[in-house]
């Protein structure tokens, strides 16, 4: 089941109060970048973010692309309809893993001029790239963080994007686990607080939001 989560609607309720802190695991870590009490953001992330860049670094040199594609440039039915057709907008996809899509330059929709990608586990695209784009869109990259960056990382979609951005967030543990047999769900809470952290987001920089939380 998909709950979708956007400025313009609202996610139903599930008869509880979640403790924004508690993930599913029953961990309890700190939200928040340095503004905002904690210390952690790009610059001095968790000790457990280079340790899954590695761990994700080793899985895409497993994978052909066929099998791992990366995300690509999803929302292909959002962009199409919301885009202008005379745009000329700029894309991050933020989170691209191997790239194939943007590499092999399959998308092809009026009012997207450029898209970027931005992966640190495959080095083609490991270094974040500078400046502003029109669109960030991340799918599928929120939830396989460590719990403590997850607010850095957020804080960063929104601050390099313009207009507008577009997630795609599991909220649940899923079937593939690393070769310890850790979930790479890592990152897990429910909906509303992940509606939360965005809406926080989305009022802070100003930029609206479209968001698909996996449940």
């Amino acid at each position: 089941m998909i709950a979708k989560a956007s400025q313009d609607s609202t996610l139903p309720l599930l008869g509880q109060k979640y403790d924004p802190l508690v993930p599913a695991d029953g961990n309890m870590p700190p939200t928040g970048n340095t503004s905002r009490g904690v210390p952690y953001s790009r610059e001095t992330s968790s000790p457990e973010y280079a340790s899954l860049i590695v761990r994700y670094r080793d899985w895409h040199a497993t994978h052909r692309p066929k099998q791992w594609q990366g995300r690509g440039l999803p929302f292909e039915k959002q962009f199409k309809k919301w885009v202008p057709e005379d745009a000329g907008w700029s894309v991050l996809d933020y989170g691209c893993g191997q790239g194939k899509y943007i590499q092999d330059q399959t998308w092809d929709i009026p009012g997207i001029a450029t898209v970027t990608g931005y992966d640190p586990a495959v080095p083609l695209f490991a270094e974040l790239p500078t400046g502003d784009f029109d669109v960030v869109v991340s799918k599928d990259v929120m939830e396989h963080l460590d719990p403590h960056d997850v607010s850095w990382v957020l804080d960063e979609i929104f601050q390099r994007a313009r207009i507008k951005v577009f997630l795609i967030i599991g909220t649940t543990p899923n079937g593939k686990p690393f070769s310890d047999g850790k979930n790479t769900n890592t990152a897990v809470f429910p909906p509303e607080w992940w509606r939360e952290q965005l809406d926080i987001r989305a009022e802070e920089t100003g930029v609206p939001y479209y968001a698909r939380l996996r449940t």
